[in-house]
């Protein structure tokens, strides 16, 4: 924003590219990391919601990756132990 603009129009585009960007693209912390168009436009709740479905499913993946296998080979060193 600090270069030099020598003509009103072109300080004029990028005021409305900045804006543009401000509203359209930037996640606000204090909006959930929403936009404000998300915000302003009603998209919020539905955005808010699938993220929270990504979040579970990721973490339930996670747990399937990360736990799953380990209570398996528990179980089945368990089972030749017993047997020898």
């Amino acid at each position: 924003m600090l270069d030099n603009y020598y003509l009103p129009g072109e300080l004029e585009d990028r005021v409305r590219q900045l804006v543009d960007y401000y509203n359209h693209e930037r996640f606000h912390e204090s909006l959930d990391k929403l936009t404000p168009a998300d915000v302003y436009y009603g998209r919020g709740p539905s955005i808010l919601d699938r993220r929270e479905r990504i979040k579970l499913d990721t973490l339930a993946m996670r747990w399937q990756m990360l736990w799953v296998p380990k209570i398996g080979a528990c179980w089945f060193c368990c089972i030749f132990l017993d047997d020898g």
